[in-house]
């Protein structure tokens, strides 16, 4: 007794291999012969009679792998046992690249590869990265990879399955450090577009135009998660100039956050020079104040030959004593000048 199967492909578009399994038997009363065929899937039939089985058994796998197949003959003569191992695939209908919009140069990105149907069995993975001339080759539907060089980087997976083979495709922007800013929306926004993927492709048009100002279009990436509820998260991508990077970002940041989302924010490492020029200035002018509040209540004292102003006209005669009293006693008239104190009466 001999089994072959072929594998016919998917039936009546239910996305489940079909399997066609010839059973021969080579010797023995074909009218007397009962036969147990087990699928190898929880599933087994048993005929009395060989003939119906001649043409071949159909049977669908609801799942993708390795099977073994058993057929068990047995008449008046004696029995025998066939065994084959089936290798049922799935054929693959899409696969989405998930890959992160923005990256940092020189750390672990993770990439995944999404197929469906799901249970599409033993699947290879390959995957280009840039100019690259050798792929990446896994059996597994996620990889860890290091982008060296900043800018735009292309990421592309093909998966094998079978004689089946489709790729995917998509960029991703890798910098020294970037800013993102999410950004969430109305329920209404959902209610009043109920699947209608069009309105999703213009948000970031219209976040461009109207949340933003002032920002160079090739610094703002805005990216729009799918499923319910609809969130979008906005990136300030560094300016070329490297010397003026993190403090422009900063700034354009600032600008967004500003406009009234109020979301969560994810700021950069970088201290803010322009807060510390704004305490130290506050510093200064408050020690500037002091000094002037202090001088005016404690004025400096007068030198003692001044004359007061409102006792100037009681001191004038005083004065003129005190000037003619230094005049006689100058040195060429045998006395020194002011030598004697002048006693103040009352």
């Amino acid at each position: 007794m001999e089994l072959s199967s072929g594998i016919e492909g998917n039936i009546n578009h239910s996305y489940q291999p079909s399997s066609l399994i010839q059973l021969s038997l080579l010797q023995g009363d074909l009218q007397r012969t009962n036969i147990q065929l087990d699928f190898g899937d929880g599933i087994a039939v048993s005929y009395a009679n060989f003939s119906p089985v001649e043409d071949g058994i159909r049977h669908v796998y609801k799942s993708a792998g390795i099977f073994q197949v058993t057929a068990y003959a047995e008449n008046s003569l004696g029995s025998d046992t066939a065994v084959l191992f089936l290798h049922v695939i799935c054929p693959v209908e899409h696969v989405h690249l998930s890959v992160p919009f923005v990256a940092i140069r020189n750390k672990d990105v993770n990439i995944t590869a999404v197929v469906w149907p799901s249970q599409a069995g033993t699947l290879t993975y390959f995957w280009w990265f840039g100019n690259s001339t050798k792929p990446l080759i896994t059996l597994e539907s996620s990889i860890s990879y290091v982008f060296s060089e900043e800018g735009m980087n292309t990421v592309t997976v093909q998966v094998a399955a079978g004689n089946t083979l489709i790729q995917d495709t998509k960029e991703i922007a890798v910098h020294e450090y970037f800013q993102s800013q999410l950004l969430s929306f109305s329920p209404n926004l959902d209610y009043h577009n109920p699947d209608i993927p069009e309105w999703r492709q213009d948000i970031g048009k219209v976040i461009r135009r109207a949340l933003v100002t002032g920002i160079p279009d090739e610094q703002i990436l805005v990216a729009v998660f799918p499923g319910l509820p609809t969130s979008a998260e906005l990136f300030v991508l560094p300016r070329k100039n490297t010397t003026e990077r993190r403090k422009s970002s900063e700034a354009d940041l600032e600008q967004v956050r500003k406009k009234g989302f109020t979301d969560h924010l994810f700021p950069s490492t970088g201290h803010s020079s322009s807060a510390m020029l704004m305490l130290l200035s506050v510093v200064f002018v408050g020690l500037a104040v002091f000094l002037i509040y202090k001088f005016k209540r404690n004025p400096p004292p007068a030198l003692p030959h001044q004359c007061s102003e409102n006792s100037r006209r009681a001191q004038k005669s005083s004065c003129f004593l005190l000037q003619q009293i230094c005049l006689n006693h100058r040195p060429e008239n045998g006395g020194s000048l002011c030598a004697h104190p002048v006693k103040k009466h009352d």
